[in-house]
C-alpha cells in the first residue's frame, strides 16, 4: 500500500497498531510522564514560498504552527526544536540572522 492511499491518519493508525507510536492526536504525541511533543515541518512550495515571505515571518509561522499544536493538546510549551532543511545555495547569514532570538513568545 502506498502512502497516497493510506493518508496521514491511516499511517498514524498503522503505526499505533504496530506499537510504533501511541497517544498521537492534535498533531502532537504524549510521551511518558505527561511530556507532549510536536514537530511540524513547513515545506517550501507546499506551505510557503520564500519569494512571498521573509525569513523572519517564516520563523514566526513555524513557531506558531507548533505552539498551536501544543495548545490543542493542553500542553504548556517549554521550548522549541528547530528543524531546518535548506538548499545548498542558502546564505549562512540568512540562517544565523533568523535563528537569533529577538522577542519572546510570552508576555508578562
Amino acid at each position: 500500500m502506498q502512502l497516497s492511499e493510506l493518508g496521514e491518519l491511516g499511517l498514524l493508525a498503522e503505526l499505533e497498531r504496530r506499537g510504533l507510536a501511541r497517544n498521537i492526536g492534535d498533531d502532537a504525541a504524549q510521551l511518558g510522564e505527561g511530556l507532549v511533543v510536536t514537530q511540524d515541518a513547513l515545506v517550501e512550495r507546499v506551505h510557503f514560498r520564500l519569494d512571498w515571505i521573509s525569513w523572519r515571518d517564516l520563523g514566526w509561522r513555524a513557531a506558531a504552527v507548533n505552539l498551536s499544536d501544543l495548545a490543542a493538546s493542553g500542553a504548556d510549551p517549554e521550548g522549541l526544536l528547530v528543524t531546518l532543511a535548506a538548499p545548498a545555495e542558502t546564505e549562512l547569514h540568512d540562517i544565523l540572522l533568523r535563528l537569533r532570538p529577538k522577542q519572546s513568545f510570552t508576555t508578562s
